[in-house]
């Protein structure tokens, strides 16, 4: 599979570009000589199958080779946003057992603390050149002589853990295996006819389930070119360059969000991007205004796509007129089979809101240790999304919400309860709700603790709570003191008086 198509790149086509990041370039030969020597480490560490690799890692060419190496040896990789905290890494640490943490230089002081704190041995690999006691770097195992490591990954074997968020408080683990992760890279290439001579600019993150199917395994499937967008920013810092990219390497696919769609169209600057095949959107819906307003400037329709961390990519607008349906994300792609239910389960008429289903081999069976879950939302080969949504006139599936609400901040799905779980937390909080305001512009929802404390404290001492335990995107920016929460005759709290 994942193992086995590096390994006939590098042998049908070996000096081809592979993977493009800065200014450096890899051979298909040249990544697949680097994801042997990992490899090799990896086993000399003992890890294989059931062994857990966190990656705590940006876009870049060691994210790509740190997972083939996992696929090769046989481990399960944990892909983590580098962005998080110690009590997010923490949660994620303990609950996987992570053998090995692959981490950035600049960054290994940040999660020493936590990978201190467990209670068994964990090795650290360095993504850079780096020479300190006690810890491996990339550079060290790059200059090693033998690469070729034995495939040990069979396709029942577990490739990854993602985690979903959801009704629950705390994140989902969601187990995929070799199997599940290469039936979404066949549906995906399949769907989109993506070919060796096809470029994928990546601009959006691989530890995320689309960026993790429709870039990296798409390009491992297909053989197209993959070009990394080096972004340690925000992607406004980046749009210059984005577009430069994108023009210069006549890519053909371009998966990005809406609101990186409206910088673009909003900048001052022009393009060529008349190679483009497909700009797909997701992760937010799309707003018409943006639509028109890059396909006004850069002559480019957008299409949406729908996704989501259990099955991977599920529905592209690929069919319909995207003038007409750029609201829809149109039908299922290959591979995959949806329809729309009521509260009985049973298929609502065409045209009728109903609970989008899914059927498809790259589906995970179950959430780890979610048993009562596990029983509502996995059924019969299925699984019960909590997405809302109808299918338009001409076919195409049409989002419209969830029955449980989250907080789109910028492209990321934000969870309240998540946030309410910390912030409850804290030793004056007595009682806590997050809400989300109203965009002030399309894309960018803000977050909104609304508090009740047992003695005078103050928004910046909350928000500083906050930073210590969340990630970025997650903090409130807004917090309001409350001498009680507004509550229904039946306790309920009513949140629409929070906004």
């Amino acid at each position: 599979m994942f193992a086995q198509a590096l390994r006939e790149h590098a042998e049908s086509h070996p000096h081809r570009v592979a993977i493009e990041w800065k200014n450096e370039k890899l051979t298909w030969l040249e990544l697949s000589d680097r994801v042997g020597k990992v490899a090799r480490h990896f086993k000399k560490l003992g890890v294989e199958n059931g062994s857990t690799v966190a990656l705590v890692l940006p876009n870049t060419p060691d994210f790509i080779t740190t997972f083939l190496a996992g696929a090769v040896s046989g481990a399960t990789i944990l892909p983590v946003n580098p962005q998080f905290k110690v009590g997010e890494l923490s949660f994620l640490f303990e609950q996987c057992r992570v053998s090995v943490v692959v981490v950035p230089e600049q960054r290994l002081a940040d999660y020493q603390e936590t990978i201190d704190a467990l209670d068994w041995p964990v090795e650290v690999v360095v993504s850079a050149d780096y020479a300190v006691e006690g810890v491996t770097s990339f550079s060290t195992l790059f200059a090693a002589d033998e690469a070729r490591c034995p495939i040990a990954a069979d396709g029942e074997t577990t490739f990854v853990y993602q985690y979903s968020s959801g009704s629950t408080g705390l994140p989902k683990r969601v187990s995929r295996t070799h199997d599940m992760c290469w039936a979404e890279a066949e549906n995906i290439s399949s769907s989109l006819n993506l070919t060796t001579d096809d470029t994928i600019l990546c601009a959006v993150p691989l530890f995320h389930t689309y960026g993790m199917g429709n870039c990296f395994f798409a390009f491992l499937k297909s053989g197209a070119r993959l070009i990394l967008l080096n972004q340690p920013g925000p992607f406004v810092l980046h749009c210059s360059e984005c577009l430069r990219l994108l023009e210069q390497s006549k890519a053909t696919f371009f998966p990005a969000v809406p609101y990186m769609y409206q910088i673009m169209a909003d900048s001052g600057k022009e393009a060529d991007l008349s190679s483009l095949r497909y700009a797909i959107s997701s992760g937010t819906p799309l707003q018409r205004s943006t639509y028109e307003q890059f396909c006004n400037k850069f002559g480019v329709r957008l299409r949406q796509l729908y996704g989501c961390t259990e099955a991977g990519c599920v529905a592209i607008n690929i069919h319909l007129d995207p003038d007409e349906n750029c609201d829809s994300v149109g039908s299922a792609i290959n591979g995959v089979n949806v329809k729309l239910v009521d509260a009985n389960r049973e298929e609502v008429a065409p045209g009728e809101k109903g609970e989008v289903v899914i059927q498809t081999s790259a589906l995970t069976k179950e959430y780890y240790q979610q048993d009562d879950l596990n029983a509502r939302v996995f059924d019969g080969g299925c699984f019960y999304t909590g997405d809302i949504g109808y299918n338009n006139s001409a076919g195409g599936l049409v989002l419209v919400g969830r029955k449980t609400a989250y907080i789109e901040v910028a492209g990321n799905k934000v969870n309240p309860e998540e946030i309410e779980e910390v912030i409850i937390q804290h030793a004056l909080v007595e009682e806590v709700v997050v809400v989300g305001l109203q965009p002030t512009d399309s894309y960018n929802c803000t977050v909104k603790a609304v508090v009740v404390v047992s003695k005078d404290c103050s928004e910046s001492e909350i928000i500083s709570f906050c930073r210590s335990r969340l990630a970025p995107f997650k903090v409130p920016s807004e917090v309001e003191f409350r001498e009680e929460l507004p509550r229904s005759p039946l306790g309920k709290i009513l949140k629409k008086y929070l906004v």
